[in-house]
């Protein structure tokens, strides 16, 4: 039952069945949404790192960096 209220809340959430977001890319859910919504899709999280150490061997990304390399894969680009 807790499977179907959270297919419901992503349907209510973006506006489209669940059957037209299996067959929709990525980067196409995500212009929806904005489009929907009226906002960019954004990161964040509460905490400066996850996990233990660092993963990226060179050092942390700042915000602005980790943004645009996030909105280059969800936009489809190659």
């Amino acid at each position: 039952m807790k499977f179907q209220s959270i297919i419901q809340s992503i349907e209510k959430h973006t506006g489209l069945g669940i059957t037209k977001l299996r067959n929709m890319g990525i980067h196409e859910i995500r212009a929806h949404c904005e489009k929907k919504h009226q906002s960019p899709t954004r990161f964040v999280s509460e905490f400066p790192q996850i996990g233990r150490g660092n993963v990226l061997r060179d050092g942390l990304l700042d915000t602005e960096t980790l943004n645009k390399q996030v909105d280059k894969i969800l936009s489809g680009e190659k």
